[in-house]
């Protein structure tokens, strides 16, 4: 689902109604950043954090590593959060292996790609995956 209000999201996190991927992408940086910071700082309570937050950042990132994580169960929560801030930073076949992933996301994992500064390339299987998936927020 394709949102153009970044108050739309933050309107469904405060009524803790998430959904399992978010894609948060644009030239608008201070939104994406809003967003991710929303989504980091409220999914979870501290404790849980510990054990089912997992922050990646794109330059280091292996898209293997982000699978991995998000399709581990969690421990002692409902739900897991996975961030891959500064996507940007991955190529667009690195980024293309997680379209899987958002095309069968697990129940339990919220996984946001946040991508500051530039839109992803619209020809990418990730995000023609994400349009066709009703498990996915795109912003």
């Amino acid at each position: 689902m394709e949102f153009t209000s970044h108050k739309q999201i933050l309107q469904g996190i405060e009524q803790r109604q998430f959904f399992p991927v978010y894609i948060l992408h644009g030239e608008e940086s201070y939104f994406v950043d809003v967003l991710t910071t929303a989504i980091e700082q409220n999914v979870l309570s501290d404790g849980e954090k510990a054990f089912n937050q997992m922050v990646f950042y794109g330059v280091d990132a292996h898209p293997e590593q982000i699978v991995d994580f998000a399709r581990q169960f969690p421990m002692m929560s409902e739900r897991k959060v996975v961030i891959l801030k500064e996507a940007k930073g991955m190529n667009d076949c690195r980024l293309n292996q997680l379209s899987d992933y958002i095309s069968n996301p697990a129940p339990h994992t919220i996984l946001v790609l946040s991508h500051p500064d530039k839109a992803i390339n619209g020809n990418l299987t990730l995000l023609k995956s994400a349009k066709i998936s009703k498990h996915v927020a795109t912003f």
